[in-house]
C-alpha cells in the first residue's frame, strides 16, 4: 500500500471515496470519475475544499485539460528536489539541552529542600515581529491566493504560517514582501517537524511560475463552480474539525522496577517548565512526566496534586466523561491525605473549585491556607485573582494580581490572566501590552493570539490582527471549538476588507459548524452568500433568499424574534427548494417549544437534504419532545449507520432515555457521548441533569459548570448548577449562584429572575417571589416563565378557594405565550380536577392531545373522568388508546383493570392488574385491585394473600384490612377476619360502617 499522502474525495452524486492516494486519484481523472467539479480533503486532518484547490490533484487536472500524459509520477509535486528541509523543535516542549540555556524563577514555587528552581523553557521563536528583535527567525515567502472557493485555512502543508505585513497599506495580505514565521503544529508528543522554504535560486522561480499557472487555469475551471457551491453548501454540512492530542485522565501505577524518591523528584521539576507554559502542548508534557514521577514514588504528593491541576487545565482537550472527573477527584483526594498544607495541593483544588463553579470554596481554601503564614507566596495573589475573575469580579481580581512583583509576574498565566482583567475593565491598551509579553515568553499560547485578534478588531485595526488570525486558522486543538470559531469569523471580516469573498465565505462557514447557534456568524455567512450570489444572474433567486435570511439574523440579534420569523419566511419563499430557510424557521418554532412546526419544518428540510446529518439530528430531537418516542427511535437506529457525528447519537439516544424517564439509561448514554472527541455544550447539560436527577449532587455542579465555560451565557446550564447546589447545599447557595450572574451583561435575565423566585417560592418568601416576578415581566412581556412562577406563588400565598382561578389564570397567560408546552395543561388540569369542574378538565386534556396524540397518560386521565362519570365503556375505550402507545403502562392496566372489573369481567381485569404487579411489584394499589378480582371470582385465600401483602407495603391503609377481613371470613377463618377487622377499626375509628364490623 502506498505510504501516502492519502485523501478523500467527495463524488457529484455525494458519494465519498477514499481515503486513497495520488495514484488512485490520477486513474480516476484518467477514465473520467473525477472531473474537477468535486469536493476533496486530505486525509485524515484537511477541511473539505474544492477538488481544485489541491495543488497536486490541480496539476492532474491541468493535464487531463491539455490533453498530456498522466501516467508515472508526472502529476506530483516534486517537493523534496526544490526545497530545503530545515529541523524545529516544537516551542511548546522544552529538551533537556534548551532547558539548560536559561535560569527562570518557576510560577509555583515548591519548598527549596526538595525541589531547586529548575531552568524554564527556551524563549519561544515565531513572535510577530512588532513583539520580538529575532527577525532572523522569519522567512521571505510569497502570500499567494489559493484556487478560488478555498480558504487560506486550507492550504495546509503541515506548519503554521504567521503572515507579517511589511507595512501597513491597504494592499491586504497579498503584498509582495510579507515575512512569515513557520510555528511547528505537529502532532503533540512528536519531538521535530519539518518546515519548507522557497530556494532563492532560478529553479526556484521557475517552480513558483508553474504552481502559479497551475493556480490560474484551475482557476479558470473552478470560477464556474465557485458561485454554485455558495448557493449548495448543504453536502458539507457535516464536516467537523477535528482536535488533535487528545488524552485520557489517568491514575498513576507503581514503575516495575519499584519506588525510587530521587528519580520522581528529578522528573517532578522536569515537568516544572512544560507545566508552566500554560498550553496544551505544555499540560499534556507535564502530565506524562508526573505521571512518570508519580511512579516511581506513589507518596510524592507534590506531583499528584500538579497531575490533578494538568488535567484539570487540559479539560478541553481530554476524553472529558464521568470517569475523567473520577480520576481528578482521586487525585485530590490523595493529595489532600498526604499533605493537605501543600501550596501545589492549594492550588489544585482551588483550580477544581473554579472549574466546578464553588467559588467560595475555593476562596476560603487560599485563606485558610494564609492563616499561619506571615508572608504569603506571590503565587497565592494570582489564585485569587483567578478566583474572583471567575465569579467576574474583574475589579478586585486586578487589585489581587497588583500585589504580585513585576520580576515574578513574567508567566504566562498571570500575564494573560492581568491582560484579562484590564480588558474587561476597559483597558484595551494595557490588556494588548500584558497578551503581548505572554507570546514573548510562549509562542504557541492560542488565547493570547485570539484575544489580541479580538482587541485590535474592536480598535478598527483588524488588519494587524493578521498574522495572529492566520495562525489561529490554521491549528486545531489549541482553542475550543467555540473560541476556535471565533477566530474563523474575524478571519472572514478580515479577508472581506480585502475583498477576498470566497475566503471570507469559507472562514465564516466553518465559523457556523463550530458554533451553529451564533447569530454574529450566521449573520455573516448569509450576507456573504447573498453578496456572492447577486454578481450572477443565475443565482439571483439565492441571493435573494440569503438577503432574507441575513435581515432574519439582525432582527434576532435585536430581540424582534416575530420579525425575524418573517424574513425567514420570506427566504422560503424567495427559494421553495432550499432547506436552510426551513431549518432557520424550525429552529425559531423549537427555541419558542412550538414543536409540532418545528418538526414539520425540519421534516421538510430533510426531505430537501437527506444527507445532512444536523437536521436529522433536530428531527430527532423534535420527535423526541414531541413524545413520538418509538418513530424518534426508529430515525436514530436508522442513522446509527451513517456518517453523524457519533457524540451526536450518543446524545440524542439519552434524549430519548430521559424524555422516558429512563433516567440511569440517560446518564450512560450521555458518558458515552462525553468520550467522543467533538461534543457541544448541550451535552455537558444534559449529563449534569441526569446526574442531578439520579440526586449525584457531587458530579453534576462539575458538567453544569463545564457547560459554562464553552457557554458563558447557557442560561439551563447556569439555572441547574443552581438548582444543584441549593439541593446539596442550600437554596441560599442557589440564590447567590443566579444573582450573581444577574449582574453581567448579556444574560437571560428574564429566565434568571423566574429561577429566583422560583427559591423564593421554596423558602417562603413570597413577596420577595412576587418582586422578581414582576421585574421578569417587565424586562421580557412575552417571557411565558414569569406567569408559571406567578401560579406557584398564587397557591403557595392564597387559600384554595381564591388561590385556584388565578393560578389557572396564570398558567393561562403562560400557556398563551408556549403554545406547545404541555405542563400548563396538564396544571389546569389538575386544578380542574381538584376543584371538581370534570369537564373543564376534559377540555384540557383534549387540547393537549390535538398537540401531542402521544403525550404520556394523557388517555389515562380522560379515562379516569370518564370513571368519574360512571362512564366505564368510554374509559376502557381510552385506557386501549394509551396502551397502544404505552403497553407497558402499569397504571393504566391497572386502571383498565379495575374498569373491566367495574363491568363484572373479572377475569379480564385481572389479566390486566397482574401485568400492572409484574411490571411494579411493590404497588400496593395493584395488589390491592388484585386481591378484590380475585375476591370477586371467590378465589378468597388468593384474596387474603395479596392483601396481606399489600398490608405489609402498606400498613396505614384501612381498606386493606377490612377487604382481608372480608376474604377471611368467606374462608371461614374467623380468628384471622377478627384480627383484620379490628386493625380496620383502629385505623377508622369513625368508620360509616363500624357496627357491621365491631361484632367481630
Amino acid at each position: 500500500m502506498s505510504d501516502g499522502p492519502f485523501y478523500k474525495v467527495k463524488l457529484d452524486g455525494g458519494r465519498i471515496l477514499g481515503p486513497i492516494d495520488l495514484d488512485r486519484i490520477r486513474q480516476l481523472i484518467g477514465n473520467g470519475q473525477i472531473t474537477g467539479k468535486e469536493t476533496a480533503r486530505r486525509y485524515p486532518e484537511g477541511d473539505w475544499v474544492d477538488v481544485n484547490s489541491i495543488e497536486e490533484i490541480a496539476e492532474i487536472l491541468v493535464k487531463k485539460a491539455a490533453g498530456e500524459s498522466l501516467g508515472g509520477n508526472a502529476g506530483q509535486v516534486d517537493v523534496e528536489a526544490k526545497t530545503t528541509i530545515i529541523s524545529v523543535q516544537d516551542p511548546a516542549i522544552p529538551t533537556a539541552t534548551a532547558v539548560a540555556q536559561e535560569d527562570r524563577t518557576m510560577v509555583l514555587p515548591s519548598g527549596a529542600s526538595t525541589t531547586p528552581q529548575p531552568p524554564g523553557p527556551p524563549e519561544p521563536t515565531g513572535v510577530p515581529e512588532s513583539f520580538s528583535d529575532e527577525s532572523e527567525k522569519t522567512r521571505v515567502v510569497s502570500h499567494e491566493e489559493p484556487a478560488s472557493g478555498a480558504s487560506p485555512a486550507d492550504q495546509d502543508d503541515g506548519k503554521t504560517q504567521i503572515h507579517i505585513p511589511a507595512d501597513k497599506g491597504d494592499s491586504g495580505p497579498n503584498i509582495a514582501h510579507e515575512k512569515t514565521v513557520f510555528l511547528d503544529r505537529s502532532k503533540l508528543g512528536q519531538e521535530t517537524s519539518t518546515t519548507i522554504t522557497q530556494p532563492q535560486g532560478l529553479s526556484g522561480k521557475i517552480e513558483v511560475s508553474r504552481k502559479n499557472l497551475i493556480r490560474g487555469i484551475m482557476a479558470v475551471i473552478a470560477m464556474g463552480l465557485a458561485i454554485q457551491e455558495v448557493f449548495f453548501p448543504e453536502e458539507d454540512t457535516n464536516s467537523k474539525v477535528r482536535s488533535v492530542g487528545w488524552i485520557k485522565p489517568q491514575l498513576p501505577i507503581s514503575a516495575s522496577t519499584g519506588t525510587d524518591p530521587q528519580k520522581s523528584i528529578a522528573l517532578f521539576q522536569k515537568a516544572i517548565p512544560f507545566y508552566q507554559l500554560d498550553t496544551v502542548g505544555g499540560y499534556q508534557g507535564a502530565a506524562a512526566l508526573l505521571l512518570e514521577s508519580i511512579s516511581y514514588d506513589m507518596q510524592n504528593a507534590k506531583a499528584i496534586a500538579l497531575l490533578a491541576s494538568s488535567y484539570i487545565n487540559l479539560f478541553d482537550s481530554s476524553v472529558r466523561d464521568e470517569n475523567a472527573l473520577v480520576v481528578i477527584s482521586k487525585l485530590l483526594e490523595r493529595a489532600r491525605a498526604l499533605a493537605p498544607s501543600y501550596l501545589e495541593t492549594v492550588v489544585a483544588d482551588v483550580e477544581f473549585f473554579v472549574a466546578s463553579n464553588r467559588f467560595e470554596a475555593a476562596q476560603s481554601r487560599i485563606v485558610e491556607y494564609t492563616k499561619n503564614k506571615e508572608t504569603p507566596e506571590p503565587i497565592l495573589f494570582f489564585y485569587l485573582g483567578y478566583v474572583l475573575a471567575s465569579r467576574g469580579d474583574f475589579a478586585a481580581a486586578s487589585r489581587q494580581l497588583s500585589q504580585i512583583p513585576d520580576a515574578r509576574a513574567q508567566t504566562p498565566r498571570i500575564l494573560y490572566l492581568r491582560g484579562l482583567t484590564a480588558e474587561r475593565l476597559g483597558e484595551i491598551d494595557v490588556a494588548l501590552v500584558h497578551f503581548q509579553k505572554v507570546l514573548k515568553i510562549s509562542v504557541n499560547h492560542a488565547r493570547s493570539r485570539l484575544r489580541i485578534a479580538e482587541l485590535l478588531a474592536k480598535k478598527g485595526q483588524l488588519k494587524d490582527a493578521s498574522p495572529f488570525l492566520d495562525s489561529l486558522v490554521n491549528e486545531t486543538g489549541t482553542l475550543p471549538p467555540r473560541e476556535r470559531a471565533i477566530a474563523f469569523y474575524l478571519h472572514a471580516q478580515l479577508n472581506s476588507l480585502f475583498q477576498k469573498w470566497n475566503y471570507a465565505l469559507a472562514d465564516a462557514e466553518k465559523a457556523v459548524r463550530l458554533d451553529p447557534e451564533n447569530h454574529d456568524y450566521l449573520l455573516e455567512m448569509y450576507s456573504l452568500r447573498a453578496k456572492l450570489g447577486g454578481a450572477s444572474p443565475e443565482f439571483q433567486k439565492e441571493a435573494k433568499m440569503y438577503v432574507y435570511l441575513s435581515e432574519g439574523e439582525k432582527l434576532i440579534k435585536e430581540k424582534k424574534i416575530q420579525e425575524a420569523l418573517t424574513e425567514f419566511l420570506k427566504a422560503r419563499q424567495a427559494n421553495l427548494s432550499s432547506a436552510i430557510p426551513l431549518i432557520r424557521i424550525g429552529d425559531m418554532f423549537y427555541a419558542r417549544k412550538d414543536m409540532v412546526n418545528a418538526k414539520l419544518n425540519y421534516t421538510q428540510a430533510l426531505e430537501r437534504q437527506p444527507a445532512n446529518f444536523d437536521v436529522a439530528a433536530k428531527v430527532i430531537q423534535t420527535l423526541t419532545a414531541s413524545y413520538e418516542w418509538e418513530e424518534a427511535q426508529k430515525t436514530l437506529t436508522r442513522y446509527r449507520s451513517s456518517q453523524m457525528n457519533p457524540s451526536q447519537l450518543d446524545r440524542l439516544e439519552g434524549d430519548l432515555y430521559f424524555a422516558q424517564g429512563k433516567i440511569a439509561e440517560a446518564a450512560a448514554a450521555y458518558k458515552k457521548a462525553l468520550s467522543r472527541e467533538s461534543i457541544d455544550s448541550h451535552t455537558y447539560v444534559a449529563f449534569a441533569d441526569s446526574l442531578a436527577m439520579l440526586r449525584q449532587f457531587h458530579a453534576a455542579p462539575f458538567y453544569y459548570s463545564l457547560a459554562l465555560r464553552f457557554d458563558p451565557q447557557n442560561t439551563q446550564a447556569l439555572i441547574g448548577l443552581s438548582k444543584c447546589l441549593a439541593s446539596s447545599e442550600s437554596i441560599d447557595r442557589g440564590v447567590e449562584i443566579l444573582q450573581e450572574e444577574l449582574q453581567k451583561e448579556g444574560v437571560a435575565k428574564a429566565d434568571i429572575l423566574s429561577a429566583l423566585a422560583e427559591f423564593h417560592v421554596q423558602k417562603g418568601d413570597l413577596q420577595i417571589a412576587q418582586q422578581y416576578v414582576e421585574q421578569a415581566k417587565g424586562i421580557s412581556p412575552d417571557a411565558s416563565e414569569p406567569y408559571r412562577i406567578q401560579a406557584l406563588i398564587h397557591l403557595a400565598k392564597e387559600p384554595e378557594k381564591t388561590a385556584i382561578p388565578k393560578a389557572l389564570l396564570a398558567y393561562k397567560l403562560y400557556q398563551d405565550r408556549s403554545l406547545s408546552d404541555p405542563s400548563s395543561y396538564i396544571e389546569r388540569y389538575k386544578l380542574f380536577v381538584k376543584r371538581g369542574d370534570l369537564k373543564l378538565a376534559e377540555e384540557e386534556l383534549n387540547r393537549l392531545v390535538a398537540i401531542y396524540p402521544r403525550y404520556p397518560n394523557a388517555h389515562l386521565y380522560k379515562g379516569q373522568i370518564a370513571m368519574n362519570y360512571g362512564n366505564l365503556k368510554l374509559a376502557v375505550t381510552e385506557f386501549d388508546l394509551e396502551l397502544e402507545t404505552y403497553p407497558n403502562s402499569a397504571a393504566t392496566l391497572l386502571a383498565m383493570g379495575r374498569a373491566k372489573i367495574g363491568l363484572n369481567l373479572a377475569g379480564e381485569g385481572l389479566r390486566f392488574i397482574n401485568q400492572a404487579m409484574a411490571l411494579q411489584p411493590r404497588d400496593p394499589e395493584a395488589k390491592i385491585a388484585a386481591g378484590w378480582g380475585n375476591y370477586l371470582i371467590k378465589n378468597f385465600a388468593g384474596a387474603a394473600a395479596l392483601f396481606e401483602a399489600a398490608a405489609t407495603l402498606d400498613p396505614g391503609n384501612s381498606d386493606i384490612f377490612k377487604r382481608m377481613g372480608m376474604a377471611y371470613r368467606e374462608m371461614g377463618n374467623r380468628e384471622q377476619a377478627r384480627k383484620a377487622f379490628r386493625k380496620y377499626l383502629e385505623l377508622e375509628p369513625d368508620a360509616p360502617d363500624r357496627a357491621e364490623f365491631q361484632r367481630y
